[in-house]
């Protein structure tokens, strides 16, 4: 009897699980720590900038930060 093509196989579903799931789970880790430095990164090192569509932007202090 022959094998269907879509049959999943244990002896290939397994390894490419073991691949994938701590691969994804390290791109997720890295991509949250990476975020915050990425947008500090891009307001040239402020912490707290908001940016308005012409491109502008405004620091922000203090309280404002928060909202």
């Amino acid at each position: 009897m022959k094998n269907s093509p879509w049959q999943v196989r244990p002896s290939v579903l397994i390894p490419a699980l073991a691949v994938i799931i701590p691969s994804t789970i390290v791109l997720v880790v890295a991509g949250c720590l990476a975020y915050h430095p990425v947008r500090i990164w891009l307001a040239d090192g402020y912490w707290c900038v908001r940016f308005s569509p012409s491109g502008t932007r405004t620091i922000l202090y203090g309280s404002e930060c928060d909202r």
